[in-house]
């Protein structure tokens, strides 16, 4: 009877640490794709810019109205983990530039990262974003560029039900293991 009841917090243990160990899938979010008539994207993200957005460019981009500005992509009630996003000139004569992303973190605090645009172009370069764990907004300090695909993932953050299941099976792995000693 001993071995059942341990085999089965063991089992109970099992499923909760798989539950907490669940893996977030990558995703992408295109910050082009609104309609022209409302700029201000909604669903998983809303956009939203300093000087009021402006789109789609030639390059399909989503930028501002005036330039310099900041552009900031929200999350709709959940953090995240931002991965890379694309850049754009709104035209071919944009020079190089330098581009600066703040990322507001759950808690309070941010993390920054630039990115050198490398300029003529209207082609879409990728930057890869380190460290912008646990995000509830990105803010991109732009000039005159568009952006486009945020790739994110959401934050890993089991549910308060998979910490109560882990419990409860610690629980009884703990209790099995104390009527055990205690029988010999």
């Amino acid at each position: 009877m001993r071995f059942y009841k341990l085999m089965s917090a063991s089992i109970i243990t099992a499923i909760a640490l798989q539950c907490a160990a669940h893996a977030a899938q990558v995703q992408t979010f295109n910050v082009t794709g609104y309609p022209a008539a409302n700029p201000q994207v909604q669903g998983a993200f809303t956009v939203s810019d300093s000087n009021g957005l402006a789109g789609p460019f030639a390059n399909g981009g989503l930028g501002a109205y005036g330039m310099p500005s900041t552009m900031t992509i929200s999350a709709n009630g959940f953090r995240f983990d931002a991965l890379s996003i694309g850049i754009g000139g709104i035209n071919s004569a944009i020079p190089a530039e330098t581009e600066t992303f703040i990322g507001d973190l759950y808690g309070g605090g941010t993390v920054t990262q630039t990115f050198r645009f490398p300029g003529n172009s209207q082609n879409f370069v990728t930057a890869n974003l380190v460290g912008f764990n646990n995000l509830i907004d990105l803010r991109a300090n732009i000039g005159f560029v568009t952006l486009q695909n945020l790739t994110y993932e959401q934050s890993a953050a089991p549910e308060p039900g998979t910490y109560g299941l882990l419990g409860i099976g610690l629980a009884a792995v703990c209790v099995a293991y104390r009527r055990r000693g205690i029988a010999k």
